[in-house]
């Protein structure tokens, strides 16, 4: 559903833009650019990053254009003005072939696109600063920087770090290597404090990409302070418009948390006198037809393939009640989760994209809430910062189609697109990262439980409580050996953990809905803690496997996105409230 509002207020930043181009002298000199017929910005949210395609005619410059020259978008619909993009220039293409392409000192057309300074990170490796001329992977002795966190490291020559907070490491990363030579690169943290310090040894493993190792230490912050570690956390991305600086201003920053204004909202034909509201021009509510089905199938695969039963919805095939998820029409569904065998688990399978519920509600909506908004020009808050991928946005009054209430209709902007001289903003918007990080959670799960599906002949413990007292039903057993009975020595064994009450909850209404549940890693150290986390397997025969549960099984933060467990209580742990469930696969 694309929808245009009409009667909609204009807005007077409407998105004039000039393009400047750097002399990359010591002393920057910019010069404008004529001539510009066309602009299209693209950001990205999977990326962390942008890039820019101009279209420039008949400039007197154009000749002087070369790859990594810095060049840069300036909003002059504001005083004063905004910078909302500096990067260099990859590559320049002219419009036509042959005679045509050059017309003496000018270019007739050209094609100029550029990136931002992510692409620094993304081309280079984590080395020293001064590599050793003659020995491979070595550091020069005079190496005033050497990626080394390790005890003891800074007693070497050259001299490496002690272990340090993961923020520290990511800002010697993106500063000391020497990766962004042309201007003085910086890192910010926005919202959060330095966390405990880690070891990092990067000259053993030269073939990792700066942000590759950037990424891998911001996915391993933690979401919530009070839980070290999380194993979900930050990301890493280029400063947004009004605080961009240079160009090489980097954010390290939790995804989804950081609301762009608290004071200003995108609304769907606001009252034209509040100047809160900024006003959407166009929107989109995606909601089609594809993923509802009536019926459910369960499927084997391979040598072990087999068809069970179809379930169906009451009513589904000869109702027509679309706010109540009813559409009268006849469409079946298949799966190859053979653990799926409860007649519950495959009525909730075949509901899973169903729309359900009170039209306004949480559930009036099929799937994931996924929408576009389009607004004119280029918003700008109190601070002057623009809205970027990453930050969170309030949609008030709400388009038909995005409502969220749960999340008080807030969401993430997952991508921006802006053009020129059209001068509108794109914004593709996603829920955020609790509802996320809860569904993410499901689907990890299902995955788990899917490759156990390739045999069916395979053990399941169904879910089970530590009782320390050894009394109870659906109990860990005391000696910890779970007894398949399968005549070999097992191949595979996993173990899931939950919390409780989420279990007990979801297992009378939907068994595969279970917000808090993780796979649990066998025997994972975690130098953090100085413990290790998990399950080690003691014995494993053809009648039973034995296996030893440490303190600590593992982080959930869909157990505190799901409302299950207060946020310094995400660790599941076997005496706390916690059941987990064995799957063996001989």
């Amino acid at each position: 559903m694309t929808c245009l509002g009409l009667g909609s207020k204009s807005n007077p930043k409407v998105g004039h833009v000039r393009v400047d181009l750097s002399d990359m002298a010591s002393s920057e000199t910019w010069t404008r650019i004529t001539g510009i017929y066309e602009i299209v910005l693209d950001w990205s949210s999977e990326d962390s990053s942008s890039e820019v395609y101009i279209t420039v005619a008949n400039h007197p410059a154009i000749l002087t254009f070369n790859p990594f020259q810095r060049i840069r978008l300036v909003n002059v619909s504001v005083t004063p003005e905004q910078v909302f993009f500096v990067g260099r220039i990859n590559k320049v293409d002219p419009k036509f072939k042959g005679a045509m392409s050059m017309a003496g000192t000018q270019g007739y057309a050209l094609t100029i696109y550029a990136r931002d300074y992510m692409q620094a990170p993304a081309d280079n490796f984590v080395q020293a600063d001064i590599m050793h001329s003659t020995y491979a992977f070595k550091p020069a002795n005079d190496a005033t920087y050497v990626p080394i966190y390790a005890v003891g490291a800074s007693e070497d020559t050259p001299a490496g770090q002690e272990p340090v907070p993961r923020f520290t490491i990511v800002n010697d990363l993106i500063t000391r290597t020497g990766i962004i030579p042309d201007v003085t690169p910086t890192v910010t943290l926005p919202l959060a404090a330095l966390g405990p310090a880690v070891s990092r040894n990067y000259m053993d493993d030269p073939q990792k990409t700066v942000l590759a190792a950037v990424r891998a230490l911001a996915q391993e912050e933690p979401w919530d302070s009070n839980d070290i570690p999380s194993g979900t956390g930050y990301v890493f991305r280029v400063a947004p418009p009004g605080l961009m600086g240079n160009g090489a201003v980097f954010q390290y920053f939790q995804r989804g948390q950081l609301e762009w204004d608290v004071t200003q909202d995108f609304g769907w034909q606001p009252d034209p006198g509040d100047p809160s509201k900024y006003p959407i021009m166009t929107f989109r509510a995606t909601h089609e037809g594809q993923s509802i089905y009536s019926r459910s199938r369960v499927m084997g695969k391979g040598v072990s393939s087999y068809t069970a039963p179809s379930v169906s919805i009451p009513s589904m095939e000869s109702t027509w009640n679309p706010s109540e998820g009813l559409f009268k029409v006849t469409r079946e569904a298949t799966t190859n989760d053979e653990v799926l065998t409860q007649l519950v688990e495959l009525q909730q399978r075949a509901r899973t994209a169903l729309t359900v519920g009170v039209p306004g509600t949480a559930d009036s909506f099929r799937g994931a809430k996924i929408g576009t908004i389009t607004v004119m020009g280029i918003p700008i808050n109190a601070n002057f910062v623009s809205p970027i991928p990453g930050d969170t946005i309030k949609l008030n009054p709400v388009p038909p189609g995005l409502e969220n209430p749960t999340d008080n209709d807030k969401y993430v902007i997952s991508h921006w697109k802006f053009t020129w001289p059209e001068g509108t903003s794109t914004y593709t918007l996603n829920r955020r990262a609790k509802a996320r990080s809860v569904s993410l959670n499901q689907m990890l799960m299902q995955r788990g439980l899917a490759i156990l599906s390739s045999m069916k002949d395979i053990y399941d413990s169904g879910w089970l409580v530590f009782d320390v007292t050894g009394q109870g039903t659906d109990i860990v057993p005391v000696n910890r050996r779970f007894k398949h009975n399968k005549g070999v020595i097992p191949r595979h064994i996993f173990v899931y953990a939950a919390d409780n009450a989420d279990v007990v909850a979801s297992l009378s209404t939907d068994p595969n809905d279970i917000e808090s549940a993780i796979l649990v890693m066998p025997s994972m150290y975690d130098p953090l803690q100085n413990m290790f986390i998990g399950y080690q397997i003691t014995a494993a025969t053809p009648q039973y496997v034995q296996i030893s549960f440490y303190p600590f099984l593992g982080f959930s933060q869909g157990a505190v996105d799901g409302g299950h467990r207060e946020a310094g209580s995400a660790w599941l742990r076997q005496d706390v409230s916690t059941q987990i469930r064995v799957f063996v696969q001989p």
